[in-house]
């Protein structure tokens, strides 16, 4: 269950007041520690749009789909390449760049490595790219 309202394509971690609800990470550890990161966020096109909620994320308290494993598209705050480690934001940094997105640097500590991740392609800023990722 989506503790907040939550963006679909965006990492979560677990909430720490229940198991059975997620956030967006707001700390290092919430990425790197396997046992709180969750996965992606994706659409679940079986729920139809809600009235007043957007179809670009899940509101609070609802049941929210999370990828564990695979390759899923996701927005790239930078230009990334195959090369490049997955970095997921944890920190908020302006415009645009919000907890959960992912990208090629730590940005100046705001964002940190995931284990498992990899991009599949080469994006530039503001694109989408595939990433591939495994947590257990």
């Amino acid at each position: 269950f989506a503790a907040a309202a939550i963006p679909i394509g965006r990492f979560v971690t677990r909430d720490g007041t229940s198991d059975s609800k997620v956030k967006l990470p707001a700390a290092s550890a919430d990425v790197t520690d396997i046992a709180k990161i969750q996965g992606v966020v994706i659409r679940d096109l079986s729920q139809p749009n809600q009235p007043g909620v957007t179809p670009d994320s899940i509101e609070a308290g609802r049941p929210l789909p999370v990828l564990k494993k695979g390759r899923v598209y996701v927005f790239c705050e930078d230009a990334v390449d195959p090369t490049d480690e997955v970095f997921v934001r944890f920190t908020a940094n302006g415009a645009g760049k919000q907890p959960g997105q992912v990208r090629s640097d730590a940005d100046t500590a705001k964002a940190v490595a995931l284990p498992s991740g990899r991009f599949l392609e080469a994006t530039g800023a503001g694109e989408y790219a595939p990433v591939e990722f495994d947590i257990p």
